[in-house]
């Protein structure tokens, strides 16, 4: 996925820069990992709707709240380093956001940081970090698989798009950044361009992981994100 354009899509200009806009990093575990991004954007959705947070709206004939999650997680992994951003019709102090969204979470979200943008900032993501359960698995053997990863290119990985049907060849050493292995996990940080990124269960298929039932190992546990104003 080309993350940058995802989130160049909200707009820019003048009109985007000028508009109020909070941010609430966030953890996610449980159950709750197992959500969509479209059903996370619908939880948010409703919880700034009870906590009455005053989150604008997108103009026309069926508006809709201006929500976004600027790196979108799959569906089953847990994360410590997720973020929500919220376009707000009117001026609200962000701990008094973050406390009332707080009130609204189910149980598996735990929020704990809140700001306020700076006029014309972009939340874009460049690197993010993950942690890998190994079971059943040599983590010797791991670890010299990953090694052998790091020391060659390309590391072709055939990727089955959803949206076509189709199965496109993608080199995935131009986004791995390294990997480290101890007795219980694997632990890699891959970076995130204008071209897009690999997906961190086709990193643990690269080293010998079942890639169709891999994602619930896994845990985000860092989002670098770029500084743009």
């Amino acid at each position: 996925m080309n993350y940058e354009r995802y989130f160049l899509q909200e707009g820019s200009g003048e009109q985007h820069d000028a508009r109020m806009r909070g941010t609430i990093d966030f953890v996610i575990d449980g159950d709750l990992r197992f959500l969509s991004h479209q059903e996370m954007l619908r939880m948010f959705a409703r919880s700034c709707a009870r906590a009455q947070v005053p989150v604008r709206h997108t103009e026309g004939f069926n508006p809709h709240p201006r929500i976004s999650l600027p790196l979108p997680r799959p569906v089953g992994i847990a994360s410590d380093a997720e973020r929500v951003v919220i376009d707000l019709a009117e001026a609200i102090a962000p701990a008094t956001m973050l406390d009332l969204l707080a009130a609204q979470m189910p149980e598996g979200i735990a929020m704990h940081q809140a700001r306020m943008l700076q006029t014309g900032e972009r939340c874009i993501p460049c690197a993010a970090s993950y942690q890998a359960s190994i079971v059943n698995m040599d983590p010797d053997e791991l670890a010299s698989r990953a090694d052998r990863l790091l020391e060659f290119a390309p590391i072709a990985h055939q990727r089955f798009v959803h949206k076509t049907g189709a199965t496109v060849r993608v080199d995935l050493r131009p986004f791995i950044d390294q990997i480290d292995v101890t007795d219980t996990h694997v632990r890699f940080k891959m970076y995130i361009t204008g071209g897009g990124a690999a997906k961190p269960s086709e990193i643990c298929q690269a080293l010998g992981f079942d890639g169709q039932h891999v994602n619930h190992l896994i845990r985000r546990t860092e989002i670098e994100w770029r500084q743009t104003l």
